[in-house]
């Protein structure tokens, strides 16, 4: 409970400090899965199952300029037949349960419960001190970080992307690091990172590598350009984004080589277009984008045997969520009303030809209380990647995201 208690003694520390600004978030889910009747889950008894979560999120900030300090705790409790599942499969199938993906350097969470049915933690999620000026921000911590232009998938993200149609992404976990940016007359800007990692429940090699990076944003006439020039952890990582007006929509394109340290090279690249308008005189924000996976596999009929240790290694960091080579990706957000939005994903792997449906109403209460809802569906033949990846060949057992269904409540504080 060490990161409560030092939470705890923040907020009384700054009690009486005017410049202190508190605030938080309560979210309360109840999800139902249907993982299919050949999969590792079903094998267990649990084909079906269900879970009700909440969180509770609080957020510190002091302000003395040039200085501020940033922290938040966050609690997190599920409850139901989905916690008894995860654990009888990290005990039969421990090369598929969720793998820990917290390789912050600091160790700032703890389980609270942890029996039957019942799992809590909580940790401190952000934990910060940073100066500013007009043109030099730095900071050094624990804090979130996002790079890129993705919609859906996110290459040049190289710290706690978010997976592919994440259902919340009110906050990034955050990270250990050091943050220096500089911010040039004409918009422009450029940014130095260093991410000290800790290996923790995990056989990745170079698991405890730091990585460090320099990105550049450059404001151009009609263009903006980003540039990366990044070592994560063993590998070297360039990168080069450019974006910029198309009539009435904007575009994104990236390009991202990793050179990995047995001489070798993956690209991976992305290009998205979005455009707002409206659809039966309602507002719509519309996108489209092409992923191309650099460690992907190229075949359309391949096992969960037959991944590449690259890529292997980056679905257990975190940094990687799809086995393919090539994805389409289209959805939108329409407005059906000011308070009522319909936000429909579809993903579709050119390979195999396999597709995953998300659907999600969002229905706002109130200023700062919302209700959504959402579902989400995997399609294709069996051994593909979204209607189920056989783990071995001849094994008949399949592994896919299960159908999910959920319905959320969060109100802001």
């Amino acid at each position: 409970m060490r990161a409560a208690i030092c939470f705890i003694a923040l907020l009384t520390a700054t009690a009486p400090v005017r410049a202190t600004d508190f605030s938080g978030r309560i979210k309360l889910d109840t999800i139902g899965y249907d993982a299919g009747s050949d999969t590792p889950e079903a094998s267990l008894g649990y084909q079906h199952s269900n879970e009700l979560t909440g969180q509770l999120r609080l957020e510190l900030q002091q302000d003395y300029q040039p200085w501020k300090f940033e922290a938040a705790w966050q609690l997190d409790a599920r409850h139901g037949s989905a916690v008894e599942r995860d654990q009888a499969m990290a005990s039969s199938y421990p090369a598929l349960a969720s793998s820990d993906t917290n390789t912050s350097y600091w160790d700032l969470q703890d389980t609270v419960t942890d029996s039957n049915s019942n799992l809590s933690s909580q940790r401190l999620d952000r934990f910060n001190l940073s100066y500013s000026s007009n043109a030099f921000v730095a900071r050094l911590g624990r804090q979130a970080l996002t790079w890129g232009s993705g919609l859906v998938f996110h290459p040049m993200d190289l710290v706690n992307p978010f997976q592919p149609v994440a259902t919340d992404t009110a906050y990034k976990r955050g990270t250990d690091m050091a943050y220096l940016q500089w911010l040039l007359d004409d918009g422009s800007d450029i940014q130095l990172v260093s991410v000290a990692h800790k290996q923790r429940n995990t056989n990745d090699p170079d698991g405890d590598k730091a990585s460090s990076a320099v990105f550049a944003n450059l404001i151009g006439d009609t263009l903006q350009w980003s540039l990366l020039l990044a070592q994560d952890r063993a590998d070297a990582v360039l990168g080069m984004a450019t974006s910029g007006p198309w009539g009435g929509a904007v575009w994104n394109l990236e390009v991202i080589p990793t050179y990995l340290d047995n001489s070798s090279t993956r690209t991976s690249a992305l290009f998205n277009i979005s455009q707002a308008g409206s659809l039966l005189q309602r507002n719509i924000t519309s996108f489209a984008e092409y992923y191309h996976n650099g460690f992907g596999i190229s075949d359309n009929d391949y096992t969960l045997a037959d991944l590449n240790p690259e890529l292997l290694l980056r679905l257990q960091r975190g940094q990687q969520f799809v086995t393919g080579r090539d994805y389409v990706s289209a959805g939108a957000t329409w407005e059906w009303t000011p308070l009522l939005q319909l936000v429909p994903t579809l993903v579709f792997n050119l390979q195999d030809h396999s597709s995953l449906l998300d659907l999600q109403l969002n229905r706002s209460l109130g200023n700062n209380t919302s209700l959504k809802g959402g579902l989400r569906i995997g399609a294709g033949s069996r051994g593909s990647e979204f209607a189920g990846l056989e783990l071995a060949p001849g094994a008949g057992l399949y592994l896919s995201a299960p159908t999910q269904l959920f319905i959320r409540m969060e109100s802001y504080f």
